[in-house]
């Protein structure tokens, strides 16, 4: 996917405009001349999150499938989906109740919990 279609995919995201920002912070960071502290801030997280797109090969952030988004997100540290159906997605994918303070509090057991019950799913999904 491209950068530009990334950028799209997070606009609807986080319900920001973010292309024209991006093209602006790009062509100043080139130049060096970023106007605005937060700018910079801000143009560091968003290519935070490009750079966290760009490293998978498809974009399970799109897959029609609930578990997968959830799953790929329980390995992922960047938000890519919306926290709503990641929570529902993993309570469907460990089949079991989850609380919103362990999403916060217990991420890592939650992802490994998760390697076990994704690896079961695609077994089940086979057979």
């Amino acid at each position: 996917m491209s950068k530009e279609k990334n950028i799209e995919y997070l606009e609807k995201l986080f319900g920001v405009k973010l292309k024209n920002f991006y093209r602006r912070n790009t062509l100043a960071s080139i130049t060096g001349d970023i106007s605005f502290e937060g700018d910079e801030v801000a143009f560091g997280i968003l290519n935070t999150y490009l750079d966290a797109m760009e490293k998978y090969p498809r974009q399970w952030w799109l897959s029609e499938d609930q578990i997968v988004r959830a799953y790929y997100q329980s390995q992922e540290e960047c938000w890519l989906i919306k926290l709503d159906d990641f929570h529902e997605g993993l309570e469907r994918l460990l089949n079991r109740d989850i609380d919103r303070v362990e999403i916060l509090y217990n991420r890592k057991a939650l992802a490994r919990e998760a390697d076990i019950a994704y690896f079961n799913y695609l077994r089940d999904k086979e057979n």
